[in-house]
């Protein structure tokens, strides 16, 4: 997943009468963060020890969204007397809302993408040729080049509870007119996607993905 950032309104899941703007920002490796712009408490409570972690809905651009095992990283007092709270959570859901723990059953399939994941497969649907001469004082110039797409196909494993399948999703991006650009961007993206025979809890999904996240680590 891309670094994203989105504002919207959030709550406690046993709170929803209380509701709180922030903004949820994610940054890769560091997880998922909730800057609200208040308190899903009272200056008592936050001011005192600080609480379990907790689960947290929001909509935030016309999506909901689910933090799961959410806990304070940082709170301060702004003038004039406005708290701002920071919460910090290890699992986001997106376009989902669950009230409780035991709505994250609810699972039969799931698409990891991973920092690394490109890297670990070492393949690239992209081919490029280059065309260059030499030029003066052991310079060399390119003349031209030629980038050809050939999209590689998902793959799939079929195991005892299901399959596994590495996706690749390729995307371009560009600015010109009449089929002639003066910029392209050109992407490839990988993902490994579980499909169960049947439904799966959410965290062990999240188990699933740790022993990935470690493989890839490794290689």
């Amino acid at each position: 997943m891309e670094f994203f950032e989105c504002e919207g309104v959030f709550w406690l899941a046993d709170e929803p009468e209380n509701m709180v703007p922030g903004r949820l920002e994610y940054r890769g490796s560091k997880g998922v963060d909730l800057d609200l712009l208040g308190s899903f408490e009272d200056v008592t409570t936050l001011t005192s020890q600080t609480r379990a972690p907790v689960l947290i809905n929001g909509v935030a651009e016309g999506k909901k969204w689910t933090l799961y095992d959410s806990h304070v990283s940082k709170k301060t007092l702004n003038t004039p007397g406005i708290f701002r709270v920071i919460y910090n959570s290890p699992m986001v859901v997106a376009g989902g809302e669950f009230c409780d723990k035991s709505g994250f059953d609810k699972f039969c399939g799931v698409d990891l993408q991973m920092e690394y994941l490109h890297d670990w497969l070492g393949r690239s649907g992209f081919e490029m040729e280059i065309n260059t001469k030499k030029g003066n004082k052991d310079q060399i110039n390119l003349v031209d080049f030629n980038v050809t797409c050939k999209p590689l196909s998902n793959e799939y494993i079929t195991t005892s509870r299901g399959n596994v399948i590495t996706k690749f999703l390729y995307t371009t991006k560009g600015e010109g007119t009449d089929n002639i650009f003066s910029e392209l961007h050109l992407k490839q993206m990988c993902s490994l996607g579980f499909k169960w025979n049947s439904t799966v809890d959410l965290f062990e999904i999240v188990t699933y993905s740790k022993y990935f996240h470690n493989l890839l680590t490794i290689c």
